[in-house]
């Protein structure tokens, strides 16, 4: 007896032979019958229900079928398979009905939106906007009626997040899209049931020198360079100006060049100018790569060197007539100059609170300013104000009606001013003379 199995789209089986003793017309009929038997439970269209526990062994496949592609919104199925490449770009809000339980497989080459609805039962009943390569995995449930049992890919929602930046957030409805904010923005929770939104947060610290660095130095090296050291510190983004730590600073500025560890090349036409103050600044990249940054301008850098996104003010030096840094020494918030510079010497006798500009050695945001006094054998007075308040004077010929300190008429002394950015200070000397030197000043 001879026995061949079906293969492939063959279904069915083969019986031959004959059995000893057993006249061959008859084992023909019988093995005619048997096979008759086994074949008719196997048939190809499916359309026999087999019951009970079904066990295979191996690799079970499904027939891919022909490309189809929605029309009119509705996906219509081959009959030639259960995984089918879905393409176009046309929507769809139903399948095409097959049989209940039938399970198809779809992989998707463009952008098609699905619609949900009672006949498309998608996920939390959001829509879904696919992209080339997803695949979604259909059970029709019911009669026309399809359910999404499985998905790989992106699985967007059907309002997608179209531009760099946007993140996906859940409202009461399900999956949205929050388009991106502005540069240097947070975003801030506002609790349970609420969206999240974008918020700017303030914050002074990114001008005001000094503030949240530990052990801050600025060093005026040469004429042209400045040494910047702080154990750690923080620097601020714009304009929401969210801190951020540097980690160990130990930075040089060249006032020779440009860009990071230089000047703005933005400013005076890129070149550097002489008779200004320079702003100083700790900049630094997202990867948190630190350089130093000089400006004109005391306000927030409006042109930062390339990929850098955080700065913060950490000190001011002069660069004087000839283009060369002044010789300064700051700590923390107190500058000195390592050298006194000469103010107005010689003699100098006036009667009445006389203006003496101090912009060339004081810098506009300083809030308290040192200055030495000398008057030989005469008395000398000194004040932030045109009245003569609040400064200080030579305790020899003291003029008339002043509340100001002392400066003694035969020795140095030195005076702290506060004169809280003004431009100016006041003298009123009898000294044939005298000497008025600049010290360092405060922030």
């Amino acid at each position: 007896m001879n026995y061949t199995r079906p293969n492939g789209d063959n279904r069915f089986a083969t019986l031959s032979g004959s059995v000893q003793g057993v006249p061959s017309s008859e084992m023909d009929k019988e093995w005619s019958n048997l096979k008759d038997e086994v074949n008719k439970g196997l048939p190809k269209d499916g359309s026999e229900v087999m019951t009970g526990a079904l066990r295979h062994g191996g690799i079970s496949k499904q027939l891919k079928g022909n490309d189809i592609a929605p029309a009119a919104t509705v996906l219509t199925p081959g009959t030639d398979g259960n995984y089918f490449d879905v393409t176009g770009t046309n929507p769809m809000s139903t399948i095409a009905t097959v049989a209940i339980g039938t399970v198809i497989s779809l992989h998707f080459d463009d952008i098609i939106t699905l619609t949900h609805s009672a006949n498309l039962v998608l996920q939390n009943a959001v829509n879904i906007t696919t992209v080339a390569g997803d695949e979604l995995t259909f059970i029709e449930f019911d009669t026309g009626k399809w359910r999404l049992v499985g998905s790989a890919g992106s699985l967007l929602p059907a309002t997608p997040l179209t531009t760099q930046g946007d993140i996906l957030i859940r409202d009461g409805g399900g999956p949205v899209r929050l388009a991106a904010g502005t540069s240097g923005q947070v975003l801030r929770t506002k609790g349970t049931g609420v969206n999240p939104l974008w918020a700017t947060i303030p914050c002074a610290g990114f001008t005001n020198i000094g503030a949240n660095y530990d052990a801050l130095i600025v060093d005026a090296k040469t004429n042209a360079t400045v040494d910047i050291d702080a154990f750690n510190g923080v620097v601020y983004s714009t304009p929401g100006r969210i801190g951020v730590p540097t980690g160990a600073i130990n930075l040089t500025l060249n006032i020779s060049g440009t860009g990071a560890d230089g000047r703005d090349v933005t400013e005076n036409s890129g070149n550097e100018k002489a008779s200004s103050w320079y702003y100083l600044w700790v900049i630094m990249k997202e990867d948190g790569s630190l350089a130093s940054f000089a400006t004109l301008a005391a306000t927030y850098p409006s042109a930062l060197p390339a990929t850098y996104v955080y700065a913060s003010l950490v000190g001011v030096i002069y660069n004087d007539s000839g283009s060369l840094f002044v010789d300064i020494y700051q700590e923390g918030t107190r500058v000195e100059y390592v050298l006194n510079e000469v103010m107005l010497n010689g003699s100098f006798a006036v009667s009445t609170w006389t203006s003496l500009s101090v912009t060339s050695f004081f810098p506009p945001n300083a809030k308290r300013i040192h200055v030495l006094g000398a008057a030989n054998g005469r008395w000398l007075g000194i004040s932030p104000r045109s009245d003569g308040h609040a400064g200080a004077y030579s305790n020899i010929n003291i003029p008339t009606a002043t509340d100001f300190g002392i400066i003694s008429a035969a020795m140095s002394s030195i005076a702290n001013l506060d004169i809280r950015y003004a431009s100016s200070i006041y003298y009123y000397s009898a000294a044939a003379d005298a000497e008025l030197d600049a010290l360092g000043w405060e922030y």
